[in-house]
């Protein structure tokens, strides 16, 4: 059942990154934020992946790590989940008026990061 369980675990993934861009296009999140705070937090969100994600790898290399380990220590360990930091802000009861300050970032960090990953992971898996 492996495949079964992992193909049904990307599917409440990606219902919940889909509930959650929805409810932002909705509540017109995106136009709630001025432009140039959207792409200073975007820009932010995009260069704290790749501060992670180079770190990662330069540990790794560091620490002598084969190829297989190098690439699941930085591909896990720049990983950020829209559905964790979704759940954090109900734990942490976050006013409705602050949640897009908080869930934006999250969103376009989680966004990118699937696109970026995908990408690199088909670009590895053609060599």
């Amino acid at each position: 059942y492996g495949k079964l369980i992992g193909k049904f675990d990307r599917l409440i993934i990606l219902l919940i990154v889909y509930e959650s861009f929805s409810t932002a296009f909705v509540n017109r999140v995106f136009s709630s934020v001025p432009a140039i705070t959207f792409a200073i937090i975007a820009l932010a969100a995009v260069g704290l992946f790749f501060i992670v994600y180079h770190l990662l790898g330069w540990t790794s290399r560091r620490l002598h790590f084969n190829r297989e380990d190098t690439i699941t220590t930085t591909f896990c360990g720049s990983k950020k989940s829209l559905v964790h930091g979704s759940l954090f802000m109900m734990v942490l009861g976050i006013p409705d008026d602050n949640k897009v300050m908080f869930l934006l970032p999250i969103m376009l960090y989680h966004s990118f990061q699937l696109f970026y990953v995908s990408w690199l992971a088909n670009k590895i898996g053609n060599r």
